[in-house]
């Protein structure tokens, strides 16, 4: 059973694989999970593959998608990223992380979609 919150987040899940798709991005991978990480999307962008946090807010009350990414959300992600490409045996390819976020109307969440880069770096 979903909850309203988890439904919003789908479909901010959904508007951004959409988005990335038309950018040129490839998707490998949805809702991937390790032991203590996870990450919403996995896709490749030229030879970088690409790990994608997908905050959907409802207003700014709290901040916007992007301030929600805290110091240790970002060290899980980064974990994520690194369990990832070793797991997929491809360590020394670069890869980066990025965040996605949109609002919580479908009609006006792909023109409002923000995709920024978050960090990035390669692993040797």
């Amino acid at each position: 059973m979903s909850t309203p919150r988890s439904a919003l987040g789908m479909v901010g899940e959904g508007l951004a694989r959409r988005h990335l798709e038309s950018l040129g991005y490839n998707t490998l991978a949805v809702n991937v999970r390790f032991a203590s990480s996870e990450s919403d999307l996995v896709a490749e962008h030229g030879e970088t593959i690409v790990f994608v946090e997908v905050r959907t807010r409802r207003g700014t009350g709290v901040g916007s998608p992007e301030e929600s990414i805290t110091p240790r959300k970002l060290s899980k992600m980064t974990v994520t990223a690194q369990e990832y490409v070793q797991s997929h045996e491809s360590e020394g390819c670069d890869w980066r992380i990025n965040v996605g976020s949109c609002g919580d109307r479908p009609r006006r969440a792909a023109a409002a979609h923000r995709h920024r880069r978050e960090r990035g770096r390669g692993v040797s």
